[in-house]
């Protein structure tokens, strides 16, 4: 029998009952990290955004995981060029990447470009173990050039980036 308190604690689940108490599709638990500070980036290789860390233990291995992300950044290139920026998700400490996303900006004038933008994406999978994993969200730009940036939640305390977690009973 599976009770849940008045605290929220669940008592009587474990992986070998717990997917047949629950119909598929059912949110399981959701977990979530956000910010408001401002980060600039200083190179050319990923780097992690360690204020939208954020780890979950599924309570099922054969649960989906599904990780989302939004994020306020800045990308701006002084002169002309272009700008590329990436953005990828890992749960494996960036080892490999599940997601990965560019979004690039073009000067075909020679002044210089700016773009401020909120972006979102999300990857899905089958969770495969009970195991505690920390996903983690990176950030890179395509020069090291100081006339080239990339910056999270640019409007310091103003905007706001975050992660979503979600397990869903299969």
């Amino acid at each position: 029998m599976i009770t849940l308190h008045a605290n929220g604690t669940i008592e009587g689940i474990n992986n070998n009952n717990f997917n047949s108490s629950l119909p598929a599709g059912h949110i399981l638990q959701v977990q979530q990290a956000t910010t408001k500070s401002n980060y600039a980036s200083t190179g050319t290789s990923y780097e992690n955004l360690l204020d939208l860390n954020c780890s979950i233990t599924p309570i099922s291995s054969s649960s989906l995981l599904v990780f989302k992300y939004h994020v306020q950044y800045r990308t701006y290139r002084n002169g002309a060029s272009e700008n590329f920026v990436w953005i990828a998700i890992s749960d494996d400490d960036g080892s490999s990447y599940l997601a990965e996303n560019y979004h690039r900006n073009y000067d075909y004038g020679g002044g210089g470009t700016i773009l401020d933008i909120g972006v979102s994406s999300q990857h899905t999978k089958t969770a495969g173990s009970t195991t505690t994993r920390t996903y983690k969200l990176y950030g890179k730009r395509n020069s090291s050039s100081d006339a080239n940036a990339f910056e999270l939640n640019p409007a310091n305390n103003q905007n706001s980036s975050g992660v979503t977690i979600m397990e869903i009973a299969v």
